[in-house]
């Protein structure tokens, strides 16, 4: 029995011609992981957010309104997302739009407005 013929109906000699978009379909977004990439850290409206270590090796990530002062003169505005002390923080960051914050540590979390 000749098994090219079970999973192929028609066997192809040619390849088929190559696919040329002329505009891009997919839009550019932006990734974080082990080894590189990047999310932003701030909006367009103002929010920020920041890694801190106070208590080193526990690290966590606040978020700080627009209206808040620099976080190292009054952290009073900030807002702590999460708290780690047994896993690292691999990456943070805003959505493009600025509507959605992620968080990733062995847990992935999400928070949108």
């Amino acid at each position: 029995m000749d098994l090219r013929s079970i999973y192929l109906e028609k066997e192809v000699t040619a390849p088929p011609p190559p696919c040329r978009p002329t505009t891009c379909v997919c839009p550019e977004v932006a990734v974080a992981a082990l080894w590189g990439g990047g999310l932003r850290t701030t909006t367009a409206d103002g929010w920020v957010l920041h890694r801190i270590a106070p208590h080193w090796p526990t690290e966590g990530v606040v978020l700080c309104p627009p209206s808040a002062p620099e976080l190292s003169m009054d952290p009073s505005g900030a807002t702590l997302l999460v708290s780690y002390r047994d896993t690292p923080i691999r990456a943070f960051g805003f959505s493009d739009s600025g509507r959605s914050i992620v968080v990733a540590t062995t847990d992935l979390h999400v928070w949108t407005r």
